[in-house]
């Protein structure tokens, strides 16, 4: 089974299984239609190998993941050689193991969360600077991001009271009355374009488990007087956002792809998809989630408004957003700043209808203590702690 079909099977069982000299191609592509059961995959499997091993450790021995869908019993990959291990923890490439790891770390260091530090010498104000063994990176205990000379608590409530509502300038004014910090609508602008862009990549490592129908739609929008169109997919279950895109005037076959590849790649593979008629979403499903099985095929429904009801609502709480701003200025800043409305939408506001947020609803359960400031000082560690493992093979 190819790697298309990966993200749909979630909550699942893991097998590791051992096997010399395996390599992709010289898997078993025919047990792709098996049914993969312990007891099947015990008497198929478990006789190859039984009593010899060629590797001289345990270090040597690859290790490969099969995951076994629990509702029709089938498999991902087809396993070959000895079953040696047995785990209920979702599959991860590394990239999400780092994720999960760096939102547990509570060390003093700014950039990577470790508390390796000691002292390195004093400023020219003659503050206390710090040197961590791990990034080695020095810095100050000032509270403030890395590269950034004010407080992060200060930049976490521009981005809560940008994306609630607020103008620029209102932000602006807020921030002064209650902080005593006087930044220009031109700086909180220049967050808004860094830090989501900063968070989404991070976010991404942290899958949804999502139901069996999604909605899709598109809404207008204007950047610099010209029309724009804002693509969505929602979970229709847990309200969360799969994928965001955002085009030219024109709605083609290639886009609508872009978007459900976008959301098949992060929410796996639904049952049904509920669309508006434009003809570009059924190009689009059809390259994403056609298959010749019966039972894994996704029905496409054309409706209207009331059929699409859940994410045409979406739509108006993110009006609410634009209206304020009358039309975009940029396509970059749309972008970013599109791209926070997701991560505020799906991660920290309240859905009215289901009495969380839709990552929670998602089984996404983040241990947020400062909301944006949380995501934006977890995005900086795993930065750079993605850079340093690329720098050091043996980072882990």
């Amino acid at each position: 089974m190819g790697h298309r079909r990966r993200r749909a099977f979630q909550a699942s069982l893991r097998y590791f299984v051992d096997y010399p000299g395996y390599s992709p191609a010289k898997s078993e592509s025919a047990l792709d239609r098996a049914v993969a059961q312990e007891a099947f995959i015990r008497r198929r499997f478990l006789h190859r190998n039984r009593n010899t091993s060629p590797y001289p450790n345990d270090r040597a021995k690859p290790s490969y993941s099969i995951w076994i869908r629990e509702d029709d019993g089938r498999c991902e990959r087809p396993p070959s050689g000895r079953l040696v291990g047995l785990s209920s923890e979702p599959q991860r490439k590394d990239s999400e193991k780092l994720a999960h790891e760096v939102i547990e770390r509570k060390g003093e260091c700014k950039w990577c969360g470790s508390g390796k530090i000691v002292k390195a010498g004093r400023d020219e104000g003659g503050n206390q600077r710090w040197l961590c063994n791990e990034c080695r990176h020095r810095f100050a205990q000032n509270g403030c991001p890395p590269r950034m000379r004010t407080p992060l608590r200060t930049i976490a409530l521009t981005h809560e009271f940008y994306f609630d509502g607020l103008s620029l300038r209102k932000t602006k004014r807020n921030i002064r009355k209650a902080y005593g910090i006087a930044r220009s609508h031109v700086a909180i602008l220049k967050w808004l374009n860094k830090y989501p862009a900063l968070v989404a990549p991070f976010l991404e490592n942290f899958r949804p488990v999502t139901g069996v129908e999604w909605n899709a739609d598109e809404t207008q929008v204007k950047v610099k007087g010209v029309p724009f169109w804002i693509w969505e997919v929602m979970d229709s279950k847990t309200r969360f956002l799969l994928s965001l895109i955002e085009t030219d005037v024109s709605r083609t076959d290639a886009q609508a792809m872009t978007l459900f590849s976008n959301a098949k790649h992060l929410g796996g593979r639904p049952q049904v998809i509920q669309t508006d008629g434009l003809p570009a979403y059924n190009a689009g499903i059809r390259r994403n989630f056609w298959t010749p099985k019966p039972d894994l095929k996704v029905k496409h429904k054309v409706g209207g408004m009331d059929e699409n009801a859940v994410i045409e609502r979406y739509h108006n709480t993110y009006k609410d957003r634009y209206k304020v701003m009358r039309g975009f200025k940029a396509v970059p800043s749309s972008t970013t700043i599109n791209q926070g409305f997701r991560i505020h939408y799906n991660f920290l506001r309240e859905h009215m209808a289901l009495g969380t947020t839709p990552a929670v609803a998602a089984k996404i359960n983040l241990p947020f203590e400062d909301g944006w400031g949380d995501l934006i000082r977890w995005a900086s560690y795993w930065r750079i702690s993605k850079q340093r493992c690329g720098r050091t093979p043996s980072c882990s």
